[in-house]
């Protein structure tokens, strides 16, 4: 009789190891989950596979998150799906892709390195769209940072830098290399510098807290354009006095 593709158990905890090349960074806040866990229990299982060198042990393919919650609350066993048969690294790091991509928990990075890492399996384009469920220009999209330096993708990974900008900045520099060089040239890293206007900017919890306009877009998501120029304006006047002795 064949085995099962997947079956559902009850593992101790214990026997459960976060897969090494997890494509999710970082977990975030387990708080509001754990709290869920501890009044409700896990509701959807951690999905794993088994391990390839330890008997009775599994990997995580998908639920790091509650994996982590669970294991700080101390519970000795938790539910899960097994995956037979996906021994395959490829295979593994599709699925929890897949999973995460679906709920939206990776950061713009962390899909792109995710992408990188299949491609650099050998997968196309049309082959990665079609398992991870994007469109063909959603893979391009995001392999594009891949072509950012290491500070520009940092800053975009901490949400200093907008996806948008750090796109904008790849295809620029990639007209700039076929003006120049009749090609695009891949592997040159692209900066991109966080925009001035923003949390970052000196008098932004000065513009934040005084700001009242609420039926104006806000600027780098602080407060709406009149009054970050009022604020820099009166920023101005005060280094003026201050530089001509006069009393502020």
């Amino acid at each position: 009789m064949n085995q099962p593709r997947q079956s559902a158990a009850m593992i101790p905890i214990d026997r459960l190891t976060p897969h090494p090349a997890n494509v999710r960074e970082e977990l975030g806040d387990l708080t509001d989950l754990a709290a869920s866990i501890e009044a409700n229990g896990i509701v959807q299982p951690i999905v794993v596979t088994e391990h390839p060198t330890k008997d009775d042990h599994f990997l995580i393919l998908a639920g790091h998150r509650r994996y982590e919650a669970a294991f700080q609350l101390g519970l000795p066993r938790v539910p899960v799906v097994i995956r037979h048969g996906d021994q395959e690294t490829l295979d593994q790091v599709v699925l929890m892709l897949v999973e995460n991509m679906q709920r939206s928990d990776l950061n713009p990075v962390e899909k792109a390195e995710a992408l990188g890492h299949l491609k650099n399996r050998g997968m196309t384009q049309r082959e990665i769209a079609r398992q991870v469920g994007i469109s063909d220009s959603n893979v391009s999209y995001y392999l594009q940072l891949l072509d950012l330096d290491d500070d520009s993708l940092e800053r975009l990974r901490r949400g200093q830098a907008r996806m948008g900008d750090a796109i904008d900045m790849v295809v620029h520099r990639r007209k700039m290399d076929r003006a120049e060089n009749g090609q695009a040239e891949r592997g040159r890293p692209v900066q991109v510098e966080a925009p001035w206007l923003s949390l970052a900017h000196p008098l932004a919890e000065k513009v934040k807290a005084e700001c009242t306009h609420t039926t104006r877009p806000k600027v780098g998501r602080v407060g709406c354009g009149q009054c970050f120029e009022s604020a820099i304006r009166e920023d101005e006047r005060r280094r003026q006095r201050i530089d001509q002795g006069v009393p502020r």
